[in-house]
């Protein structure tokens, strides 16, 4: 299962993360009877918004099995990772193709009056995979598909 965090500081490093995951905890009696969560993949991503200057760093942790990681999920809610407030939820991976907002039918888009005008996602962000030393490497990460439009909240 993926699980996404959210606002991470500049200077997070992977072993940060993988440290922030295993310092869930699990309840004493919880460690007899449920797996202990399995970490796999972790990247950190740096979003950086040409328009206004700004970047964020979020990362992605895939972590096995399911039922540890909802059990890391609930006790990281509202956590710090750091000095720093951090959102963690489950990762929803977004296609462009699921998309309701486009319509690829033109009879049903002169049905459809109350679109919105505006397109709530920033346009242009360039999203890099940042590794260890926080260098960022070209291309987006592996086991990803993101879009270049999309937000902080796509991912």
């Amino acid at each position: 299962m993926l699980i996404f965090i959210g606002h991470l500081p500049a200077s997070t490093s992977e072993k940060d993360i993988q440290g922030f995951i295993n310092g869930a905890g699990r309840p004493l009696w919880r460690r007899f009877i449920a797996p202990r969560a399995r970490i796999g993949e972790i990247e950190i991503i740096r979003i950086t918004d040409p328009q206004t200057q700004s970047v964020e760093y979020h990362g992605i942790v895939d972590v096995d099995p399911e039922p540890a990681a909802f059990s890391a999920l609930r006790s990281l809610a509202g956590k710090r990772l750091g000095l720093a407030a951090v959102e963690v939820r489950h990762y929803q991976a977004r296609s462009s193709y699921r998309d309701q907002r486009s319509v690829r039918d033109p009879l049903e888009q002169l049905a459809i009056s109350d679109r919105r005008t505006r397109d709530r996602r920033r346009s242009n962000l360039v999203i890099e995979r940042v590794n260890i030393t926080g260098a960022p490497q070209s291309g987006i990460p592996s086991g990803l598909c993101l879009s270049a439009n999309a937000g902080s909240d796509s991912l």
